[in-house]
C-alpha cells in the first residue's frame, strides 16, 4: 500500500520525502534526546540540592552541640559547683541545679565524679535511665576534655544528644557535667532546614525519630552513608534520600536520613515534556506534506531548495525527450538521412 501510494507521488514529491523522512526522524530523536537530556538534568539537580541541604543538616546539628556545650559550661562555672561535687552534697546540687535544668530546657542533666560515679542526676521522666559507657566517660572527664555523642535509652523512650565538660577546680579536675537532649520529632523538626524535606533518626538500624510518620509505620531500606543519593519508596510516595553519620565513637550507631519528596521533580519533568510536545505540535514541519497527492506548488513554497528544483526540472526535461524519442524512433531517422 505505501509502495502505491508512492509511486502515485510527482516526482518531485518521489525525491523530496526520502528528504523529509530523514528530516523528521532527527527531528523526533533530538526532540526525544533534548528531553531526555534535560530530565536528568533535573534530577541531577535535585541530587545536587540534597547534598547542600545535608551540609545545612549536620551543621544544625553541630550548632545543638555548641549550644550543650555552652550550657554544660554554664552549670560547671558556677562558683558553688566545684566544692559541691568534691564533696558529695547531692541535696545542695539538686537544689543548685534543678532551676537551671528547667531555664536550659535540658532533658538530662547529670553530675559525675572524676572515677564516673554518679553524684547527681536530673531528667524527666519519659527518658529512661540513660546508660553511658563508663571508660569512655571516665577518659574524658579525667582529662576535663569535652565529648559529643547520641545514645540509646529504654524501648519506646527517645535517644539522647549529650555533651560533657569537665567540672575543675583550681587543683584538679573533679567529674564532669553531662548534658543531653531527647533526639525527637520536635527536636527533628527544628533541626530541618525546609519544610517539605524530612528527616529520620536511625540507631541500630531502629528507627528513634521522624518528621515523617509513614517512614515509622513501613519497613523500607535506608541508603548506604557512603553512597550518592538515592531513590527510595515509603509507602506510596518516592524520596531521594541521603544518610548523614551522628555521633562520634559508634559508626555503626546513630544515622540521620535526609528526605527529599519527588513529586515536585516529577511535576517540573511533566512540564518539561509537555512543553516539548507542545513545541513541536506548533512547529509540525510535516504538516504540508499530504500522501498520496502531493501539490508541487506547496512544497515549493515549503522548501524552497534550488538544487533539488534544477535536478527536478533535469529529470522532467529527460524523460520528456526518452519518451518523445521512444515513441517516434523511426520517423526521426528516416528525416535525418532523407531530407525529401
Amino acid at each position: 500500500m505505501l509502495r502505491k501510494a508512492y509511486l502515485k507521488l510527482p516526482l518531485r514529491g518521489k525525491i523530496l520525502l526520502p528528504l523529509l523522512s530523514v528530516f523528521l526522524g532527527m527531528w523526533i530523536l533530538g526532540t526525544l534526546g533534548f528531553g531526555y537530556f534535560f530530565t536528568k538534568r533535573l534530577e541531577q539537580h535535585l541530587q545536587e540540592d540534597i547534598e547542600d541541604i545535608s551540609s545545612g543538616v549536620l551543621h544544625a546539628f553541630e550548632q545543638e552541640k555548641e549550644l550543650l556545650l555552652l550550657k554544660a559550661r554554664l552549670v560547671a562555672g558556677r562558683e558553688d559547683v566545684p566544692s559541691m561535687v568534691a564533696e558529695g552534697n547531692t541535696e545542695q546540687l539538686s537544689q543548685t541545679l534543678q532551676p537551671l535544668q528547667t531555664s536550659f530546657k535540658l532533658d538530662l542533666l547529670q553530675i559525675i565524679d572524676n572515677n564516673g560515679s554518679v553524684v547527681l542526676k536530673l531528667g524527666h521522666k519519659a527518658i529512661a535511665p540513660v546508660q553511658l559507657r563508663d571508660e569512655v566517660v571516665n577518659q574524658f572527664a579525667s582529662l576535663g576534655r569535652n565529648w559529643f555523642d547520641v545514645v540509646a535509652t529504654e524501648e519506646n523512650s527517645p535517644s539522647l544528644l549529650v555533651g560533657l565538660t569537665a567540672v575543675k577546680s583550681s587543683q584538679k579536675v573533679l567529674g564532669g557535667v553531662i548534658v543531653g537532649t531527647a533526639i525527637s520529632d520536635e527536636f527533628l523538626t527544628q533541626v530541618r532546614t525546609r519544610k517539605n524535606q524530612h528527616l529520620v533518626a536511625f540507631y541500630n538500624s531502629k528507627i528513634m525519630a521522624s518528621t515523617l510518620a509513614d517512614a515509622k509505620r513501613v519497613s523500607w531500606q535506608l541508603p548506604p552513608v557512603t553512597s550518592l543519593p538515592l531513590r527510595v519508596v515509603i509507602g506510596e510516595q518516592s524520596y531521594i534520600a541521603k544518610t548523614l553519620e551522628l555521633g562520634n565513637t559508634d559508626s555503626t550507631g546513630c544515622k540521620l536520613v535526609l528526605l527529599q519528596p519527588v513529586a515536585p521533580l516529577e511535576r517540573a519533568q511533566r512540564q518539561l515534556w509537555v512543553s516539548i510536545s507542545f513545541f513541536c505540535l506548533q512547529v509540525r514541519p510535516w504538516q504540508r506534506i499530504h500522501c498520496p497527492r502531493v501539490d508541487p506548488r506547496t512544497l515549493k513554497r515549503f522548501f524552497a531548495w534550488r538544487p533539488v528544483d534544477i535536478i527536478t526540472k533535469t529529470l522532467e526535461h529527460t524523460t520528456q525527450l526518452a519518451k518523445s524519442f521512444l515513441r517516434y524512433p523511426m520517423r526521426r531517422h528516416c528525416k535525418a538521412r532523407n531530407p525529401f
